[in-house]
């Protein structure tokens, strides 16, 4: 086994997961980095992982991703950054805690395994190269230092897939393999009177809005130009053609699914009662496994907290994510999504 992945940029989050491998499991001898807040040299590297190299035929590579979104320590039953071992009703004992499902949680649970396949003396049946990383969350911007360097590269090659551990578990027991994930483009948009030339720039009365231009009503009309008037159908021109038809292979699988799982508990787990347009279950498994998405992420304009302020908001912001999936060159298609004259004004492609 040669060392293989190094450090790109780490948050906290990193020695979290080193300080938790080390004291219990040691699975591949990791080590506690140094956490980063910016660009590292790869000159003053740590290693983040290895190769294993069993003799096997077959080689995969396995994605690691150990950062977490923020949280709001009031919406927890317990400490969120202390892994807590709760009853859950109609679950029973349950482990909480911020990524015990996404991701820390599988990620520890698979190298348990590894290192109780190695620890019994037994090889695992592929080889195995590890890509680990702790800036999911905010794009993967220094991803490429490790997938670029040579020996990364040419190991990744060899690989047949990649496999990201995670747990997806239904209320009544199924467990679901997913085959292939959408990646994401996030945007900020700012609409401000002061850069778009027109509204205002300060607080204003809101009866002079008969006089003047809304900065929050420009937001709220450019995001409306992203989508179909029900919001369901992305309306970017373009943005749909390089979506590749779903496979004969891959409708069987959706067909076998629909069988298997429970909707009713689905529905349950996600809190809706609908799905898109009515459709069937069968329809909205398909539809999960091949439409491109817009989303709005966040919307925020003027005053929010409690009571009111009778003032138009001189400024608004709205964050957006755009998920394209398998065969769609996703951030080929993002980069139409442009300001026009007015700094939020979307044009319509």
């Amino acid at each position: 086994m040669g060392q293989l992945l190094y450090e790109t940029s780490l948050t906290t989050t990193a020695g979290i997961i080193h300080c938790e491998s080390n004291r219990r499991m040691n699975p591949m001898s990791w080590y506690r980095a140094t956490p980063r807040k910016t660009e590292v040299s790869l000159s003053d590297r740590k290693a983040l992982g290895r190769i294993l190299m069993t003799g096997a035929p077959r080689t995969l590579a396995v994605y690691f991703m150990y950062d977490v979104k923020q949280v709001d320590p009031s919406e927890w039953s317990s400490p969120p950054f202390t892994p807590t071992l709760v009853d859950k009703p109609g679950l029973g004992k349950a482990l909480a805690g911020r990524g015990a499902v996404n991701s820390k949680g599988p990620q520890g649970a698979f190298l348990a395994a590894v290192h109780a396949i190695r620890g019994a003396g037994r090889k695992l049946p592929v080889n195995l190269v590890f890509v680990c990383e702790s800036e999911e969350e905010i794009g993967s911007p220094h991803i490429q230092q490790i997938v670029h360097r040579p020996e990364v590269a040419a190991a990744l090659r060899k690989c047949a897939g990649v496999l990201t551990p995670s747990s997806a578990q239904g209320l009544d027991g199924t467990v679901t393999l997913s085959l292939g994930a959408k990646g994401v483009v996030e945007l900020e948009l700012v609409s401000t009177g002061e850069k778009w030339g027109r509204g205002p720039r300060l607080d204003v009365h809101s009866s002079n809005k008969a006089r003047l231009d809304s900065p929050a009503w420009h937001l709220v009309e450019a995001l409306a130009s992203l989508v179909s008037p029900d919001g369901n159908t992305p309306a970017i021109d373009r943005y749909l053609d390089k979506v590749r038809p779903v496979s004969a292979a891959e409708k069987a699988m959706i067909d076998e699914a629909a069988k298997r799982q429970s909707e009713e508990l689905l529905k349950k787990q996600l809190g809706v009662r609908h799905w898109v347009h009515d459709v069937s279950y069968r329809e909205s498994l398909e539809l999960l496994c091949s439409r491109p998405t817009v989303n709005i992420e966040g919307l925020v304009a003027g005053y929010t907290g409690p009571g009111g302020q009778n003032h138009p908001a001189p400024q608004s912001c709205g964050q957006d994510g755009l998920a394209a999936g398998a065969g769609h060159d996703g951030v080929g298609r993002s980069r139409k999504v442009e300001g026009a004259p007015g700094p939020t004004r979307l044009r319509r492609h």
